[in-house]
């Protein structure tokens, strides 16, 4: 099979892999939206901090649960809650950039 160039709209899934300083290290999976180079460029220029950049590239989640264990549904207000936390921003900053240039960590 060869390479496909796709000039639409990208979206890939991800593992986050968070350092909880308080539980360790947990995971969950975040959908991304892919940009090309110069997208995101632009986005990072215009952006005045890493929370309005992840506003933009996360579209979706799933395993990010309450403190009662149950699942807790995307929204951009709570991915905005979970963005509170620098460790959380930095774990899926990691996860994006490993995905946008195409690492995949062994699991």
């Amino acid at each position: 099979m060869g390479f496909k160039l796709q000039t639409g709209p990208m979206t890939a899934e991800a593992t986050v892999k968070v350092h909880h300083p308080v539980d360790g290290e947990t995971s969950f999976k975040a959908q991304f939206l892919i940009l090309k180079h110069s997208e995101y460029q632009k986005l990072i220029e215009s952006k005045k901090d890493d929370v309005e950049v992840i506003q933009k590239i996360v579209t979706g989640w799933s395993e990010v649960q309450n403190d009662d264990g149950n699942e807790v549904p995307f929204s951009k207000d709570t991915l905005r809650q979970l963005c509170e936390y620098v460790f959380v921003r930095t774990a899926i900053m990691r996860a994006y950039t490993d995905l946008h240039v195409g690492f995949t960590a062994k699991n």
